[in-house]
């Protein structure tokens, strides 16, 4: 970008301020209303009416009720004794969990119904059952 002289400065400067003072001279003109004023006749001026706003109606909660999450879901009474506990994970094109349940592994992979729902969700952590159970990997020995 070139330098500007002082000439042209002082040119850009009057220039600027031309505009800024024909701008505030055509402000009075240019806030005056383009509708005429009518005068109200008081005989047949009529009162207002103001709009009243409808009062709040309460919205119905259609949340059930709230599951405890530490509360077991499973019915039966076998499955309730002998906890799932995830014990391996295989991952790949389809992920594989573990699972222990009362001495025997069965194999859980997306999709697969098991202890009386469907596997969701299978990671390296985790196995998510469509009822809301959790398996959580096994720390330690």
């Amino acid at each position: 970008m070139r330098t500007i002289s002082e000439m042209e400065r002082a040119v850009l400067f009057r220039v600027s301020a031309v505009t800024c003072a024909f701008a505030i001279l055509l402000l009075p003109v240019a806030a005056q209303s383009s509708s005429p004023v009518a005068a109200i006749d008081p005989a047949r001026a009529r009162a207002i009416a103001i709009p009243t706003v409808a009062p709040r109606v309460p919205r119905r909660n259609d949340v059930g009720p709230v599951r405890d999450p530490f509360v077991a879901l499973v019915d039966d009474e076998a499955i309730k004794a002998a906890a799932p506990v995830l014990m391996a994970f295989a991952s790949g094109a389809r992920p594989v969990a573990l699972v222990q349940v009362d001495g025997r592994t069965v194999a859980l992979t997306p999709g697969a119904p098991a202890f009386g729902a469907t596997v969701t969700y299978v990671d390296g952590h985790t196995v998510r059952l469509s009822d809301g159970r959790t398996l959580a990997l096994r720390e330690g020995p």
